[in-house]
C-alpha cells in the first residue's frame, strides 16, 4: 500500500458538488461544527444492513421504469454472491415504495433527496432524467465511500446481471484504486462515447479513489449531456482521462466481465459457450451481461436492441439472453401473486409495433432457438384432403 493511502484520523467529509474540499485542521474549524448535511448518516435501520466490512458492495440508480431490472440485478446477486450489500439510490417515490415493500435481502435504499443539494437540484430541473441519472453515478458512489466508509464500492447500471460469482471482478481489481471496463466496441464508437463503459465502474475508499471520483463527479455536474459534442458524452467519455490523470487504475482483461450486445452480438468474433452451468466467452467465465436498450412490453413480449434491428445468435440467445427473460418474467409474476400488484404498471408505454429487434417468448420460440436451421411449415387442409396432409406431416418426422 502506498503511504498516501492510509487512512488518517480526520472524518472523511462528503463534499456537496459546490463546495471546496475543507480541512478541517487547515481552518481551525472543528470537525463537529461541520455542516451536518455532510456528515449525517441518515439509515433506516430497518433497511441498513451493519455488517458492511465483510461484503462487496454494489450500488445502483433506479427510476420506476428500471424497477424490474434492479429485482433481477439483486437476485442474480444472490444467486451467485455469498456476501454482498447492495445499495439502492431512488430517484422517484414510486420506486422507492416499492422496493421497500418488497423488503429485498442485503440492500439498502436511498433516496435522491439524501444526495442533493441546492446546485444538484438546479441542474435536476435542466437535465433529461438520463442525463441527470448519469450525473448522480459519481455523485452517489462519493457519498457511500465517504458517508459509510464503505472500502470500496462498485456502481452497476440497473440493466446488469450477474452470471457467476461477481467476487471475480474483485479479485481482478486488486490493490488498484479504481477499476474500469473497455468498452470493446468500434473505433468510431469509442473515439465519441469513450474508450470504457460507465455502466460497471468501481473506486477505493483510497486517496486514488477518492480523487478521480470527485474529479468525475465534477466533470459531470459541468457538463453531461446525451448529444455527443468536443470530445464529450454524458458521464463516459471522460472516463478516458482517468488512467491518465490517476495512477492505480485497473483495465479489466476479462472478456466476461460487462459482456455486452457492442462486444458479443454486432461486434467481434468471440466464442460463446456453456460448458455444464458455466458460459464462456473465449476462455473467460460470463460473469456479469449489460442487458442495455431492452425494452418490456409484455411477460412475453420484448424489444432486445431498441436502438436498431440486430441479429442476436442462438446461442446468446439461449444461453444468456433466456435466462435473462426468465428472471424478469419471475418477477413479474412475484409481484402479482406475492404482492398483489397490477403488473402493467411496470411495463413499457411504448409502441409495440416500432420495436427494434422484437422478440416473441414462447415454448416453440425457445425450441427454435435450439437449432440454426429450424424450417418451418404451413398448409391448408380440407377435409378431402386430410389423408393428404396427415400423410405429409408424418413424412416430416426423422427417421
Amino acid at each position: 500500500m502506498n503511504s498516501n493511502d492510509k487512512k488518517i484520523s480526520l472524518p472523511r467529509l462528503y463534499i456537496p458538488s459546490n463546495e471546496k474540499i475543507v480541512n478541517p485542521l487547515s481552518t481551525g474549524i472543528k470537525a463537529s461544527n461541520l455542516s451536518k448535511k455532510n456528515t449525517q448518516k441518515r439509515i433506516d435501520p430497518q433497511f441498513y444492513n451493519q455488517q458492511h466490512d465483510l461484503n462487496n458492495h454494489f450500488c445502483v440508480i433506479v427510476g420506476s421504469e428500471y424497477v424490474l431490472k434492479i429485482i433481477a440485478l439483486q437476485q442474480s446477486l444472490m444467486q451467485y454472491s455469498e456476501k454482498f450489500t447492495l445499495w439502492i439510490c431512488c430517484i422517484d417515490p414510486f420506486a422507492y415504495s416499492l422496493l421497500k415493500e418488497m423488503s429485498l435481502i442485503n440492500v439498502n435504499l436511498l433516496q435522491v433527496e439524501e444526495l442533493e443539494d441546492r446546485e444538484l437540484k438546479a441542474i435536476k430541473r435542466k437535465r433529461k432524467v438520463n442525463e441527470y441519472c448519469w450525473t448522480l453515478k459519481s455523485v452517489l458512489i462519493e457519498y457511500l465511500l465517504v458517508n459509510y466508509d464503505l472500502p470500496s464500492i462498485l456502481y452497476c447500471d440497473g440493466d446488469l446481471c450477474f452470471f457467476s460469482d461477481p467476487n471475480i471482478i474483485f479479485e481482478e481489481w486488486g490493490d488498484h484504486s479504481i477499476f474500469l471496463t473497455p468498452q470493446r466496441d468500434r473505433d468510431w464508437v469509442e473515439k465519441m462515447y469513450g474508450k470504457y463503459q460507465a455502466g460497471l465502474i468501481g473506486f477505493k475508499n483510497d486517496l486514488y479513489g477518492l480523487k478521480s471520483v470527485r474529479w468525475w463527479k465534477n466533470k459531470c455536474i459541468d457538463w453531461c449531456s446525451a448529444e455527443a459534442e468536443e470530445g464529450k458524452f454524458g458521464d463516459q467519455k471522460y472516463l478516458d482521462y482517468i488512467p491518465i490523470y490517476f495512477p492505480k487504475v485497473k483495465i479489466s482483461n476479462n472478456l466476461g466481465i460487462n459482456a455486452a450486445p457492442w462486444n458479443c452480438i454486432y461486434n467481434n468474433d468471440y466464442k460463446i459457450d456453456k460448458t455444464k452451468n458455466d458460459i464462456f466467452i473465449e476462455n473467460d467465465k460470463l460473469v456479469v451481461y449489460h442487458f442495455a436498450c431492452i425494452t418490456i412490453f409484455t411477460e412475453n413480449d420484448f424489444d432486445l436492441w431498441s436502438l436498431g434491428e440486430i441479429s442476436i445468435p442462438n446461442n446468446i440467445l439461449n444461453h444468456i439472453y433466456t435466462p435473462y427473460l426468465e428472471r424478469i418474467q419471475f418477477v413479474l409474476k412475484q409481484l402479482k401473486d406475492k404482492f398483489n400488484k397490477d403488473t402493467k404498471q411496470f411495463l413499457s408505454k411504448k409502441d409495440i409495433n416500432k420495436a427494434q429487434t422484437l422478440y416473441k417468448d414462447s415454448q416453440l420460440r425457445r425450441k427454435m432457438n435450439q437449432s440454426n436451421h429450424f424450417m418451418n411449415f404451413s398448409m391448408i387442409i380440407s377435409k378431402e384432403r386430410l389423408i393428404q396432409g396427415l400423410t405429409s406431416y408424418y413424412s416430416l418426422e426423422p427417421v
